[in-house]
């Protein structure tokens, strides 16, 4: 293919409150609290398992506030260029990752993607003959949806994914619509992937 794909990406907004008693309300309907109580000290928190968060541009920022206290500890490994700080992303990296507001907030090495670059360049190589990179993360999570202008290309998108994945052996998380509209053409039709709509059924569909 003599030209790169051309992308059009639809920024995601998966959490839009986030308050400690939202936090509770989460832990408590996968049942992290009975997990707790059965292990005790056991009870894992995501140490030594390092993720990969890919976040589309909002206004040409994809990175999270890494000054955040709930990041204190961790170490961010910038994978597509410097930017200024996203409120999408920082809030998913404490739901992720954060000290006090995730479920796993042992994990420390995190590696930060723009969606764009994560497609092209960065990772997946849409549109060159190139294998997609390594992944050396134990869990990619993208709260994004959107889709190339050329059907194949999306096609070609999630054949790299589901390689990459059953190659590497991650998981991914991958997002549907906040919006009851046909399920987007990224990323969410891969095999291999867990895709994740809203608690309130009111995701993309179909």
């Amino acid at each position: 293919m003599s030209a790169k794909p051309h992308l059009i990406v639809k920024w995601l907004l998966l959490f839009v409150l986030f308050d400690s008693s939202a936090v509770a309300e989460y832990r408590d309907a996968v049942g992290w609290y009975e997990l707790v109580e059965e292990l005790g000290a056991e009870t894992p928190d995501g140490t030594g398992i390092k993720v990969s968060l890919i976040e589309s541009a909002v206004i040409r920022n994809y990175l999270p506030d890494r000054s955040n206290f709930d990041f204190i500890g961790k170490t961010f490994t910038v994978m597509s260029g410097d930017s200024g700080h996203s409120n999408h992303a920082t809030v998913v990296g404490q739901r992720l990752f954060g000290n006090t507001m995730s479920m796993a907030g042992g994990i420390d090495q995190i590696d930060l993607y723009e969606s764009v670059d994560w497609l092209l360049d960065g990772f997946l190589q849409v549109g060159q003959p190139l294998f997609p990179a390594i992944e050396t993360s134990r869990i990619q999570n993208h709260s994004w949806a959107g889709s190339f202008d050329e059907d194949e290309f999306n096609v070609e998108a999630m054949r790299r994914l589901d390689y990459a994945i059953e190659r590497d052996r991650f998981v991914a998380v991958v997002a549907l619509r906040n919006d009851i509209f046909a399920v987007p053409p990224l990323l969410a039709h891969a095999y291999n992937a867990i895709t994740v709509g809203r608690p309130s059924g009111e995701h993309s569909r179909g």
